[in-house]
């Protein structure tokens, strides 16, 4: 194959005082070893051979200035090695620059169409210095298929109620009154009942002086009262914040502090020299004893708009941090949900407390569609005693109980969440259940909030090695960006990001996630994690952070 370069190169390399044959082999290799997850291409021509690692900062005509010294002694065509040959990347290319009259350039190689075109789009860019010499971050990375492809795989995001999370639960109250809302240890509770008990202690916070969008720390036991005191919090108009149990007097105060929270809701409230100053504890059977069950005027306070939830976490260094997530956000991700496994046909599994983000989204893709959470906490050997018709764990949580399914009512499907399943696991849960469909979901903090998913089949490899394929949920549109937020087409490495109605509004304890400005004016959030997109249009999630 071959190509006219345009006159202009001659003068960029005659700028640079390199011959135009090396400029257009450094571009090559800029632009091929991008693609590669070391950022390192090998140039080899006879016995001579240089590895570079092109730094954004790197000047072209600088590599070419060191290829030219590599090859000085050699002639003809030169081969350009990459490592990591997935997603289309040729290992091993063939490059030869020609130099014709009129100081024309054509360029012969055995790369691919999308690959030689990516190489020309970069060498046509090359301009004589006007502000210095061209650096390879000015190199664009897309050539004109990857941009047509990268517009044709943006999303419309899915429509989505415009409804609070209480409100859901009060919608099912009136329409399934006797349908269990949750079931725990052998114990049933009922969506009208549970709605009943949410809009008395709704009603006890109000009149105790929560204000609207003030934090209110659940940290109960008992998982049919936290489901209640969740709904409560939130009609309200209070912020959700779920912690672990005695979180308030059992070490955990750095938590608390960080959430600034004057009302805590807890089984039973700790002795006041336990507490931070300034905090009452309140316990919520006594709240629910109290009062009639005459309903404050105020209630509902809560908006679609508003903040639902405080998730407190600790991140990769140790810090403590907090994202806030409206009512919009969990209202669409578990709508995103819905859309690729289904309404649950009416129990979901959930383990651990529901402070953890994996039972918390599995509760409320049951509350949503109006079915009724299963808990069960199986890292504390409290395993679930009803049957379940969806699953929505932890791949930890789901190796500890998959044994236990031998034998039983099959599941119809399983959404595992917050890390890779191994191998290992996929294989025995099609050998065991072989007619319950696996779904992953991926976020890169492993919160409650998916960025992208996909359904496993049977010998799929492992979900986040070379292997996976990850199609963003109907409520985010994914980019994979370089370092200065261009968006990169197939088979680059770059880093994962993303805009959408799925994503927290805010963060507190630390500075808020960095975003990338796009030229339409859209800020897309930056995930810290290395991806590339595929040339079927899925996403490849790869190991490692970026900088």
């Amino acid at each position: 194959m071959a190509c006219e370069a345009v006159d202009r190169i001659a003068e960029v390399a005659f700028s640079g005082g390199v011959p135009a044959r090396h400029l257009v082999q450094a571009v090559a290799l800029a632009v091929l070893a991008r693609q590669a997850p070391d950022r390192t291409a090998t140039v080899r021509t006879g016995s001579a051979s240089l590895s570079v690692t092109p730094s954004p900062d790197d000047t072209v005509t600088g590599i070419a200035r060191r290829i030219a010294d590599a090859t000085a002694s050699a002639r003809g065509p030169i081969t350009i090695s990459t490592t990591g040959t997935g997603s289309a990347l040729p290992g091993r290319a063939t490059l030869h620059v020609l130099e014709g009259p009129g100081d024309r350039l054509a360029l012969r190689t055995d790369l691919s169409e999308r690959q030689i075109s990516r190489v020309i789009t970069a060498v046509q860019s090359l301009r004589p210095a006007g502000g210095g010499p061209p650096r390879v971050r000015e190199l664009p990375l897309c050539s004109p298929a990857d941009a047509r492809e990268l517009q044709g795989w943006k999303r419309r995001l899915a429509s989505v109620p415009a409804i609070s999370l209480d409100e859901l639960v009060a919608r099912w109250a009136r329409q399934r009154p006797n349908r269990p809302i949750a079931v725990a240890d052998g114990r049933t509770l009922g969506y009208a009942e549970a709605d009943r008990r949410a809009t008395r202690l709704a009603s006890a916070l109000v009149r105790g002086d929560v204000q609207h969008g003030e934090p209110v720390l659940v940290c109960t036991g008992d998982g049919l009262e936290t489901v209640v005191a969740h709904v409560a919090v939130l009609r309200a108009g209070a912020v959700c914040v779920p912690l672990p149990c005695g979180a308030v007097e059992q070490g955990l105060r750095e938590a608390v502090r960080l959430t600034r929270a004057r009302v805590a809701l807890c089984d039973r409230p700790p002795a006041p020299s336990q507490l931070p100053p300034g905090m009452r504890a309140l316990g919520v059977a006594d709240l629910l004893d109290g009062d009639a069950d005459q309903a404050d005027r105020s209630l509902p306070r809560s908006g679609f708009t508003d903040c639902a939830y405080l998730m407190v976490r600790t991140g990769e260094d140790g810090r403590i941090h907090g994202d806030l997530i409206d009512h919009h956000a969990w209202v669409s991700a578990t709508t995103g949900r819905i859309s690729r496994a289904g309404v649950p046909a009416e129990r979901v599994l959930v383990d651990g407390p529901l402070c953890a983000p994996a039972a918390l989204a599995g509760m409320w893709w049951a509350l949503q569609s109006g079915g009724t959470v299963c808990l069960a906490d199986t890292g504390a050997g409290q395993w679930p005693r009803h049957g379940f018709t969806e699953a929505l764990l932890t791949p930890t949580a789901y190796a500890r109980l998959l044994p236990r399914l031998d034998g039983a009512r099959p599941p119809r499907c399983v959404v595992l969440t917050g890390g890779p399943c191994p191998p290992g696991d996929q294989a025995r849960h099609f050998d065991q259940l072989p007619g319950t469909r696996l779904f992953m979901e991926y976020a890169p903090d492993d919160g409650p909030l998916p960025w992208a998913a996909a359904e496993v089949k049977p010998g799929d490899g492992e979900w986040g090695d070379p292997r996976g394929r990850l199609l963003p949920t109907t409520d985010m549109r994914l980019r994979v960006a370089d370092e200065d937020g261009r968006p990169l087409g197939p088979g680059l490495v770059g880093e994962v990001c993303a805009d959408g109605m799925a994503l927290p509004c805010d963060r507190i304890g630390l500075a808020p996630p960095s975003r990338f400005e796009e030229a339409d004016g859209v800020a897309v959030r930056r995930s810290g994690r290395q991806g590339r997109w595929r040339f079927d249009g899925t996403l490849e999630i790869l190991d490692g952070r970026s900088e």
